[in-house]
Parts: C-alpha cells; structure tokens; sequence
C-alpha cells in the first residue's frame, strides 16, 4: 500500500488505467520515494513514484548603483566660476527570495575619488533605496592655455563614484576661458 500516494484501482482484468497522485504536498525539503509494483498476468513490473521536495528558498542581495541625469561626462563654462552640478547617487541592494525581488532595501556607502583641483565636491548619503546626493561645483574660471598661442583651452578630468555595486566614471570638462591681454 502506498504511504505518500493514492493510487487507483489496485486490481483488474483487462486495460486498465492506474492513477496516482500524492497525497499532500510535500513540505520537506527532500525527495519522497516510493516503488509501485504492477504483476499484469505474472509478469512483475516496478515503478518508482518521486514527489520533488519543497524548493529551498534562498535570500539573495542584488547590489545596484545608478546615478541621475545619467551621464558619463559634464562639461562646465570655463568663463564662469562657482557653476555647480547635481547628482542622484542610488547605491543600494534589494532583497531577492527565492529569486523574486522583495521591497525590502538597505543602503551602500559610496565615496568619490577625485583628484582635480579646481572642483569642489560634497557628498549626502541616502537611506535605504533613497538617492544620495553628489555636488560638483567649479572653484575657478578656467585659465588653462596653450603655452604657444596663449589660446584658452578645455580642461577636463574624471570623479569616480565607487560603491559595493560598482564604480561609475564621469568626465568632467570645463570649456576655455577667456583670453586676456595686457
């Protein structure tokens, strides 16, 4: 007799059609296994029956950075100073179970490598899958030229963003000043 399975008719002559199914669902995690002989006029065949376990659930955190306006550079006005930039840093993870994402977030420090010196940048940090915020603002005009012509030229240089998630590289320009004579 079949402890996990219900089973049709278990005699007969004839074609005949034997139906099972389990009796519940299976809520552990581990395969239940169970063999059904047939004997159809004295020859013995076996069948094994397999209920899947329940499928393990798994939690995950899938890391995510993204920044808006979305750009890879930003150019500033080389004849102006003290221009200023925003940007929306969301660096987060979501929590995933059983691969279904879940609306439950926890926020990822983030921090910004720059090595220009003629930027200012500060940085606020979001809560949650909230966006931080990120300031770039020009601390000068541009008075690069070329050493040749005096012609004013762009200067330009990159910020990382970095996170758990990521890196992010935006290049960011200031286009020439003004050419001044004496």
């Amino acid at each position: 007799m079949a402890v996990d399975f219900e089973i049709s008719s278990l005699s007969g002559t004839g074609t005949a059609t034997i139906r099972v199914k389990p009796k519940a669902v299976n809520t552990e995690q581990t395969l239940k296994e169970q063999v059904l002989k047939v004997v159809v006029q004295g020859v013995e065949r076996e069948v094994t029956l397999i209920q899947k376990g329940k499928p393990q659930v798994v939690e995950t955190w899938k890391p995510f950075l993204t920044i808006s306006p979305d750009s890879d550079s930003y150019t500033f006005d080389g004849t102006k100073r003290l221009e200023i930039w925003e940007i929306l840093v969301y660096s987060y993870e979501q929590k995933y179970i059983g691969g279904e994402p879940q609306e439950e977030y926890r926020a990822l420090d983030w921090t910004v490598e720059n090595s220009l010196d003629w930027l200012n940048i500060t940085k606020e940090i979001g809560e949650g899958n909230n966006a931080g915020k990120l300031t770039v603002k020009t601390l000068s005009y541009n008075n690069e030229y070329e050493a040749s012509t005096y012609n004013p030229k762009e200067r330009s240089g990159v910020i990382r963003i970095v996170s758990q998630a990521g890196t992010k590289d935006i290049t960011i320009k200031q286009s020439p000043g003004k050419r001044t004579t004496e």
